[in-house]
Parts: structure tokens; C-alpha cells; sequence
């Protein structure tokens, strides 16, 4: 994916064989190209920062899901405690 950028990148307009009307000049299309370029450059740091961002979020909700898994699984194992306990309790009473 890279490569395609690189080249795009290079593009040189002067070099094109683009046909330039009386309202754009060669470096007028060199200008506008220039800061679409510098655009794109920043998007793409953006775009990178976001990616960045959104793989730290999904670390803390996969770590959110797990402690939660963990608090279910110790109130499961509570209930059968408790279900157990209040069985003896009942064997108990009934001696």
C-alpha cells in the first residue's frame, strides 16, 4: 500500500502531459498539488494517531471484559456456595 503513496508523492505536474487551460497555470497546479500533499500528510498522522487510540481502547475493554468474566465467575461460584450452604443448613435443622 505504501508504494502507490510513494509514487503518488512524486508526481511532478510540469513533467505530466496534462492540458492546461488559460485559468491554470503549471504552477498554480503545482501549488494546489503541493498543499493537498501537505493535507494528506497530515491526515495520514491523524489517521495513525486515531488507529493508535482505538488499539488502546480495545486493550482496556478487552481487560474490562475479562475482570467482569471474573466477577461473574466468583458470583456463580458464590451462588453454588451459598446453594450448598443453605442445604446443609436444612440437613442440619432436620437432624
Amino acid at each position: 500500500m505504501q508504494e502507490p503513496l510513494q509514487s503518488y508523492q512524486q508526481f511532478d505536474i510540469s513533467k505530466s502531459a496534462i492540458h492546461l487551460t488559460h485559468e491554470r497555470s503549471a504552477d498554480e497546479l503545482m501549488k494546489k498539488n503541493k498543499r493537498l500533499e501537505e493535507m494528506n500528510a497530515v491526515m495520514e498522522e491523524q489517521n495513525l494517531s486515531w488507529k493508535a487510540e482505538n488499539e488502546k481502547l480495545n486493550a482496556e475493554i478487552q481487560e474490562l471484559q475479562a475482570f467482569l468474566d471474573d466477577i461473574e465467575a466468583q458470583s456463580d461460584l458464590k451462588s453454588m456456595m451459598g446453594i450448598y450452604g443453605a442445604y446443609e443448613s436444612i440437613l442440619f435443622i432436620s437432624m
